[in-house]
């Protein structure tokens, strides 16, 4: 913006010639722009969207510094930026600028020098970044939030189906349910029914509210009415009332609840119990509150009620195998526990199978490191979930014999810090508290540890918020890692209160907690039970007043683990492929990683809309498909399809790990199978190799 053919005196605004294609375009800029002399920091000229922006006029600005715009704090970091700035172009901030109504804004500044009627001067455009900061943040808060939900609810569930596993009765299964819809959900009441297809009516079998239970032996059989507990039992669907009491006007009832003028039930959520394709009852929770339930809750009572209908199914087995000997009573619950583990993986994975596609998706795209440093937890949170859902299925039984590869543990309490940093160093400084975690490692010849992953970081996790527990006031967390004779010895010490002697011999007990209510007494035992599964140990060492320090000695190997295939560079060829899924969210985001790999997709939500994809578009290249859907399952839509395109390669996408209901479907009917949650590696690696072996005969 050179104007050497005016004859300006030094300080003054420059021409305002309209007919100047430059000065147009400085004047016309949406974003704030000025010019300021370089000795003495004084606006020389500003445009429209600067003034409409800071709120000063014209002729104020040009009796104002830059040194006037900004807090009194900022101004010596300013000058000193302003001293060593290069004659060329600059970006710099965030910085903070205060407006004329007193308010302060983030902004970012991009500036280059100019002369301006031979006077050395700098032109300045600024970006208003505080709308992005708080959405940023926003989002940062709202996604931690939902990481931390989901670990939660899966904790509740573990817990659940341990309980339901064991469990000898059904009233310890209805007591299990009601302390679960709890913690889960606005609950102040619970009504649960068995259903009698013979009859076509339904037995009341459990009843609480208003911290009481009910008599339910008194209870009279209720028919099959349109009330929302009948409509869950006789569909199968999963019955929302946001205002109950209309949807139960002139319907036979049952008065569940005490002081009823005060706490009259209002909503409810009522879910059918569910399993292996019937209806064996459902669970009504009700709240205080109109429109109270959310998705959220509905997740949750939808995965807990069918954990509840195979736990029902195992008692009944139970009761009906020890009239013939216990052995086999033992058995069949043992199988029983495998389909109830199967129905969590199955809902679970689903969930977890849109967050990390969805996580991966954004990974291949971001190019800031922060955010990929943040995606990059929330991937691991996610895989890690996934494992624990696996240990659901097998209660963390592992088979003799089985080979378990070695991992670096010194990676894995990298993995932990990162993965707990949110609460350590951001929610910290929030509450004006400061910790720091340091690491130490003094093992030269390797660290490996024969462990899965995540069962190595869910220890270290849960020892690490043990210490910032002991820690209110804020403090060091401790890492150190050395060998001896054999073993790899992890060192976890803090500075905190330190554990008195007696409790130390406790603190290993499941449930036993010195948090009160806001501990579940399961993290150290949980961390306990995987230590001893890897022939490890753990021992706690502590001197009141001067902190505590956890000793774990694993095993060492010299196992290195499993190489990791390169990935596979000249990428897929395009194919035509029909995703078939129910669930929308993996549906969805399935789509969108098929359709990042360079393949042509359709979408559909169920069998039917699969065979008349077919029928109208003609013959798909792939098709895969879920398991468990309405109406015509994966199995029989495969059926189908292979009857009508045979040359389709068909591949089973499903939640249910190695517990599919049924069995191992035959290699004649399914070309390939891919367990949820799927990286996007594993996807293409999958795919890749199908379309290597050609099409399906």
């Amino acid at each position: 913006m050179e104007r050497d053919d005016e004859k300006k005196e030094p300080g003054l605004s420059p021409s305002r010639d309209a007919e100047d294609p430059y000065r147009a375009l400085f004047e016309n800029n949406p974003q704030p722009m000025w010019v300021y002399a370089v000795d003495t920091h004084a606006f020389l000229d500003v445009n429209d969207a600067a003034i409409k922006h800071y709120g000063y006029t014209r002729e104020e600005f040009l009796r104002m510094t830059i040194l006037d715009i900004r807090p009194a704090e900022y101004i010596p970091a300013l000058l000193k930026v302003t001293e060593r700035r290069s004659r060329g172009l600059n970006h710099a901030g965030p910085w903070r600028h205060r407006k004329k109504d007193g308010s302060l804004i983030q902004v970012e500044i991009a500036s280059h020098s100019i002369d301006l009627a031979g006077r050395p001067a700098r032109l300045v455009l600024v970006t208003d970044i505080t709308e992005r900061q708080i959405v940023e943040e926003a989002l940062r808060v709202a996604e931690q939030r939902a990481i931390t939900e989901y670990e939660r609810l899966l904790d509740r569930l573990e817990s659940l189906s341990q309980t339901f596993g064991t469990a000898r009765g059904l009233h310890a299964i209805f007591h299990a349910l009601r302390e679960f819809a709890m913690a889960s959900t606005p609950c102040i009441g619970i009504f649960i029914s068995l259903h009698d297809p013979h009859n076509n009516e339904r037995t009341a079998v459990y009843a609480w509210s208003a911290g009481e239970e009910v008599d339910w032996t008194t209870l009279p059989p209720l028919p099959i009415t349109d009330s929302p507990h009948s409509r869950a039992v006789a569909t199968g669907q999963i019955v929302i009332e946001d205002d109950y009491l209309t949807a139960v006007t002139n319907q036979p009832t049952v008065d569940v609840g005490f002081d009823t003028d005060v706490r009259r039930p209002r909503s409810s959520l009522a879910v059918p119990m569910n399993f292996m394709g019937r209806t064996l009852g459902a669970v009504e929770v009700q709240s205080a509150e109109v429109a109270a339930f959310k998705p959220e809750h509905v997740t949750a009572m939808r995965m807990a009620a069918n954990l509840a209908a195979v736990a029902i199914e195992n008692v009944g087995l139970l009761e009906r195998e020890l009239e013939r000997a216990d052995q086999e009573a033992e058995s069949d619950k043992m199988r029983s526990i495998g389909q109830l583990a199967a129905g969590v993986a199955h809902d679970f994975n689903n969930s977890l199978a849109a967050i990390l596609g969805r996580t991966q998706l954004l990974l291949r795209a971001v190019t800031i490191e922060k955010q990929r440093r943040d995606l990059e937890v929330i991937e691991t949170a996610a895989l890690d979930a996934a494992e624990t859902v696996r240990r659901i299925q097998t209660f963390a039984r592992r088979a003799p014999g089985e080979h378990i590869p070695g991992v670096s543990i010194g990676r894995l309490i990298n993995d932990a810090i990162q993965l707990t940093r949110t609460r350590w160093e951001d929610d910290a400084r929030a509450q004006g508290l400061h910790y720091t975690i340091n690491f130490v490692s003094t093992c030269e010849g390797g660290d490996e540890i024969a462990a899965n992953p995540s069962e190595i970081r869910e220890v270290i996790v849960n020892l690490i918020f043990n210490a910032l527990d002991a820690m209110p006031s804020g403090g060091s967390i401790n890492f150190r890692v050395s060998r001896d004779a054999g073993f790899i010895v992890v060192e976890v010490g803090d500075t905190g209160e330190g554990i008195p002697a007696a409790l130390c011999e406790r603190i290993f007990e499941p449930f036993f907690t010195t948090k009160g209510p806001q501990g579940s007494g399961l993290g150290l035992a949980v961390s306990y039970g995987i230590i001893q599964r890897l022939a490890g140990t753990i021992d706690v060492r502590s001197q009141v007043g001067h902190g505590a320090t956890f000793i774990i000695r694993f095993p060492q190997t010299q196992d290195a683990g499993p190489l990791i295939p390169a990935a596979h560079s000249a990428g897929l060829p395009p194919r035509r492929v029909l995703v078939v899924e129910d669930e929308e969210t993996v549906r969805e985001v399935l789509g969108e990683i098929l359709t990042e790999l360079g393949q042509h997709v359709t979408m559909v939500a169920g069998a039917g809309e699969a065979l008349q994809a077919l029928n109208d578009n003609g013959q798909f290249d792939v098709m895969i498909t879920d398991l468990a859907m309405p109406g015509m399952d994966g199995l029989t839509l495969a059926a189908e399809v292979r009857r009508r395109a045979p040359g389709t390669l068909i591949v089973l996408a499903t939640g249910y790990g190695q517990s599919i209901p049924g069995g191992t479907p035959p290699p004649s009917l399914i070309d390939a199978s891919i367990d949820k949650p799927f990286q996007i590696s594993d996807l293409e690696a999958k795919l890749f190799e199908l379309y290597a072996a050609g099409p399906s005969r």
